[in-house]
């Protein structure tokens, strides 16, 4: 067993809590001076339109992808912690949970690097539900606890943690920024204010379906000039668990003008959209989003273009 020990030391550690003077706790992702990564988990028992209730004293083996493992438990608040060197890592929990009737086990692997949040599992993302019966004294009998063989190139696991990047449900995004106006028959372009919000659902991690506008506006010497499209929007994430994504639109455009003491006249046309951001996640739900898309409207009379590049943030 002391063989076994120190084999494993180099690889992984258990997080241990204690007072530092003038320094605030360790949070999830954060490094220690010799390079290892805080990964922490929450297991929650979710009610609807109640509190979650946390697990406490849940049992997990930490798989390394060496094979060596170690054990952690779950805390009151149903949270539990190790300092590991950066790869790949298997939650397993050998023992399940019972909760109304159903019992519950979990099996995740997780990449764990520098920044890697808070590791969140509920019955959403549990590997394995039994459904027990009203005279079930005891659930099954725990599974052995797996390997790492399956990590690898081309490898599957067994089930996994919703990535950093989830997406799913409705979403909207919200922008602003600096764009160009350019036409046909322009000698020039003139610069403005430009914005836009987008408000849809998510049909797969990769791809989100919208309703969107977009606006660009300028005034000056008493005359106004606004040019905008309202528009069906699709945004694709070449990664399911990436920011970068494409986006396009296709719909109604209109070109207006207003001027001081004579009225104001617009037309109505195509309006289409391209363009492409990223999305920096700071929050479970929340992103930041810098941003580049060229806008165009044609009507019988007239045509307008917008290139706009500004900063927005999307709720996922």
């Amino acid at each position: 067993m002391a063989s076994r020990r120190s084999r494993i030391a180099p690889c992984v550690a258990l997080a241990v809590v204690a007072p530092i003077a003038s320094a605030q706790l360790p949070s999830a992702g954060d490094l220690d001076t010799s390079g290892r990564v805080l990964a922490k988990m929450t297991v929650t028992i979710t009610e609807p339109n109640a509190f979650g209730h946390p697990i406490s004293g849940l049992r997990f083996i930490v798989v390394a992808e060496s094979g060596d493992r170690i054990s952690i438990r779950t805390d009151d608040a149903g949270t539990a912690g190790a300092w590991l060197r950066p790869g790949t890592y298997r939650f397993v929990t050998p023992d399940p949970v019972v909760w109304q009737n159903n019992a519950y086990t979990w099996d995740v692997l997780v990449p764990i690097r520098s920044g890697t949040g808070l590791i969140r599992l509920s019955q959403e993302n549990a590997s394995n539900i039994v459904a027990l019966g009203p005279a079930a004294a005891q659930p099954a009998a725990p599974a052995p606890v797996p390997a790492m063989d399956a990590v690898g190139p081309g490898s599957a696991p067994q089930s996994s943690v919703r990535p950093k990047q989830i997406r799913e449900g409705f979403w909207f995004n919200l922008g602003f920024g600096y764009g160009v106006l350019g036409c046909k028959d322009c000698d020039g372009t003139t610069g403005g204010l430009t914005g836009g919000l987008v408000i849809g659902g998510t049909l797969s991690p990769r791809l989100l379906l919208g309703v969107g506008t977009t606006g660009w506006t300028r005034s000056e010497s008493g005359a106004t000039l606004t040019v905008g499209t309202l528009d069906a929007r699709l945004r694709f994430y070449p990664s399911a668990t990436g920011g970068f994504f494409l986006t396009g639109g296709l719909g109604v455009g209109s070109i207006g003008a207003d001027v001081s003491g004579f009225g104001s006249a617009s037309e109505t046309g195509v309006g289409l959209v391209l363009g492409l951001g990223m999305d920096f996640r700071v929050g479970d739900n929340l992103s930041l989003t810098p941003f580049w898309n060229g806008f165009a409207i044609q009507t019988s009379n007239a045509d307008a273009n917008v290139g706009q590049l500004g900063l927005g943030l999307t709720f996922h």
